[in-house]
């Protein structure tokens, strides 16, 4: 069994100053961080999952806008992957499933 680390939509529209704050976003990023130093240092696989918002009328995560941007604390490195999405599902019509079999991660 392979293991991989999702981090999904911890973008910066959810953090204070962002167009959609939730409550407890710093708390729940510390804990991603954690988690990603720990897959880093494990040689483990990292996906980054960016919910890039096309639906009209919109007002969070728009693509081009640094809200959109994935959160600095959790920010990708080299050779981490990146995968937009366009829907909640992170895997309708996104490139997710693919890159977990390329990987062999069940």
């Amino acid at each position: 069994m392979n293991t991989a680390l999702l981090l999904i939509d911890i973008q910066n529209d959810y953090f204070p100053g962002g167009n959609m704050v939730l409550e407890g976003a710093d708390e729940a990023c510390a804990q991603a961080g954690k988690l990603l130093t720990a897959f880093r240092r494990a040689g483990l696989a990292v996906i980054h999952i960016q919910h890039l918002s096309l639906r009209p009328g919109s007002t969070f995560f728009l693509p081009g806008t640094p809200g959109a941007e994935i959160h600095a604390h959790v920010a990708p490195q080299a050779g981490e992957p990146v995968i937009e999405k366009h829907y909640p599902n992170s895997f309708r019509e996104t490139m997710l499933m693919a890159a977990l079999k390329e990987k062999d991660i069940d």
